[in-house]
């Protein structure tokens, strides 16, 4: 999901002539996240990459981009569920899923959020 701003702007000039030739900066897509979140450090990378504003350093930029947003929304997922755990156990019900999930399965589950989160402190 993008958007596209419509106006003058002698920074976004500047960036329009140095990366992507004669397109004016109001056809620049703008990240605007996904359908729950909003935009992560990731997306605004992959704008400056795909509109030509900076050259990727890897052949595989986009793979990487991927695996960490990712990481970024599992993330902002735990932190939602953590924050109402009885909106997300609801809306597990809706779909029948919280009632596969066993105590044992729970708990190992949130042991897991935990070392996520350490792990993730720790980079």
């Amino acid at each position: 999901m993008h958007l596209h701003v419509h106006g003058r702007s002698e920074a976004l000039a500047r960036l329009a002539s140095a990366g992507w030739g004669d397109r004016s900066s109001s056809r620049l897509h703008l990240p605007v996240g996904g359908r729950r979140f909003r935009p992560c450090l990731e997306d605004i990378i992959e704008v400056c990459i795909v509109e030509k504003i900076v050259k990727p350093q890897r052949e595989n930029w986009k793979e990487i981009l991927d695996t960490y947003r990712d990481a970024f929304y599992r993330k902002q997922l735990k932190s939602a569920v953590r924050r109402d755990p009885h909106a997300a156990v609801s809306a597990l019900d809706m779909f029948g899923v919280a009632k596969q999930i066993t105590v044992t399965e729970r708990v190992a589950s949130l042991r897991m959020c935990s070392v996520d989160n350490m792990l993730l402190a720790e980079r």
